[in-house]
């Protein structure tokens, strides 16, 4: 008996984990739907969370009568997996503007600042992860011919909690200066990224 609700609990968390990487997906591919279909999605919302909670009604009862035990928790850890092998390459792997379909986050580039030998270049860009969540100011480093969507997070070297531009000065090609607002939030900085030294100095 014990047995047989374990396993209908793992049934029930394993439909809920598809829900919400269904959720997930369904809210990145709504950023490409045409806006009239989105706003008709928006006002059928209603009808569609109750037929997600019967299809997870359903499949709790599929997996409940198909799969054991061992096989359901494997199923379990397997999307688990899936979800946040996603996420972290969505962090390090995919170019801007190609993210993940598990990304809500777009980035726009703003300029670029070339070593003086023109072999490094920092760009500057704005990152958004929606409207709730305002913008962060970025700094990647790259190669002089990539463009923004050429590079991965993995690039940062500064991030800051406003929509603004800091001074950035290439002392020489191999040593950056940036000067930020001593005011504003810092996230992230890396002070040698790629062989390049890089300062932070405050200003008012």
């Amino acid at each position: 008996m014990t047995n047989s609700w374990f396993k209908k609990l793992l049934s029930f968390i394993t439909a809920i984990i598809v829900f919400i990487a269904i959720c997930i997906l369904s809210l990145q591919i709504n950023h490409f739907l045409p806006d009239y279909i989105s706003f008709i999605l928006f006002f059928a919302s209603p009808l569609l969370l109750v037929l997600s909670i019967y299809i997870a009604y359903r499949l709790t009862k599929v997996l409940n009568a198909t799969l054991t035990t061992w096989k359901i928790i494997t199923l379990n850890i397997l999307i688990i997996s899936t979800l946040l092998t996603h996420l972290w390459m969505d962090q390090n792997f995919y170019p801007r503007g190609n993210e993940s379909s598990l990304s809500l986050c777009g980035s726009s580039d703003e300029y670029d600042v070339y070593s003086p030998d023109k072999t490094k270049k920092a760009i500057v860009y704005l990152y958004s992860c929606g409207a709730t969540t305002g913008y962060t100011t970025r700094i990647a480093l790259a190669n002089p011919n990539d463009k923004l969507t050429d590079t991965t997070q993995s690039s940062d070297i500064y991030a800051v909690d406003y929509a603004g531009i800091d001074k950035i000065t290439w002392l020489n090609n191999h040593h950056m200066l940036i000067e930020h607002n001593q005011t504003r939030e810092i996230f992230y900085w890396d002070n040698v990224h790629d062989g390049i030294k890089i300062d932070f100095r405050p200003i008012n």
